[in-house]
């Protein structure tokens, strides 16, 4: 669908390193019935798990938009698909709900199964169980990895544990944030004319209200967006202002 995803990467290893990995995945705990690595393949294993790291580390939003973008070609035409630049807010936003995904979800054959599950305009939650799967091989070869090496687990790494109730909270907030993204780009669009007199009008005065809540998220993307949506030039980031004024 697009030459923009990513091609599966590979974790090119050696035979005997193989069979440590393997048997080092058996281990529910790292020090359960697992043999020393070998010293001859402790480079190696450095190498792979540094390898593992790079194809783990999180996403590029800018390669999710790409990533994304082909499928408004494909559902167009179904209803509920945005248009415009409540598609450009929307593609923008799930983009940084998404970027903590590993970086090797995105490749072009899961795009294509994207595009031939989707029957309407996808949320975080389809897009993610899609892509998400792709990571799991490599998730399990770098905790294997971790044990043989005896690293400990990154903190907040899936190594470490599940999502807490806290970020569970976190990410639904953001979701709610783009589908109100959403509300404010089609609030826009039918509102004909600013109110006279300089004053602001209840639209103006809700895209500040969520272009505040954006920034304290951190989503400065999808703040600049609205912004530049409701003629809020002020309140866009610097770099993101018409002259850059």
């Amino acid at each position: 669908m697009s030459d923009q995803a990513i091609a599966l990467p590979s974790l090119k290893i050696s035979q005997p390193l193989a069979e440590a990995i393997r048997d080092a995945a058996k281990g529910a705990h790292p020090e359960a019935g697992l043999n020393p690595l070998a010293p001859s393949l402790r480079p190696e294993a450095e190498k792979a798990h540094a390898r593992l790291n790079a194809i783990l580390a999180p996403s590029d939003p800018a390669v999710i938009v790409q990533w994304i973008a082909p499928l408004a070609a494909l559902l167009g035409s179904k209803p509920g698909t945005p248009k415009g630049e409540e598609l450009r807010i929307n593609v923008q936003a799930m983009a940084m709900v998404l970027a903590d995904l590993p970086a090797c979800c995105w490749t072009a054959e899961n795009q294509r199964s994207a595009g031939r599950q989707f029957q309407y305009w996808p949320s975080p939650k389809e897009i993610t169980d899609v892509v998400l799967g792709t990571a799991r091989p490599f998730q399990e070869e770098r905790l294997a990895l971790a044990r043989l090496l005896r690293i400990e687990p990154r903190r907040g790494s899936p190594e470490e544990r599940a999502e807490t109730p806290e970020e569970k909270a976190a990410h639904a907030e953001l979701n709610r944030a783009t589908v109100q993204a959403l509300k404010d780009a089609a609030a826009q669009r039918e509102r004909e004319a600013t109110p006279s007199g300089g004053k602001l009008g209840p639209n103006t005065i809700s895209a500040q209200q969520r272009i505040a809540t954006y920034r304290r998220l951190g989503q400065h993307a999808v703040a600049d967006a609205i912004a530049r949506s409701n003629g809020l030039e002020d309140a866009a980031s610097p770099g993101c202002r018409v002259g850059g004024v």
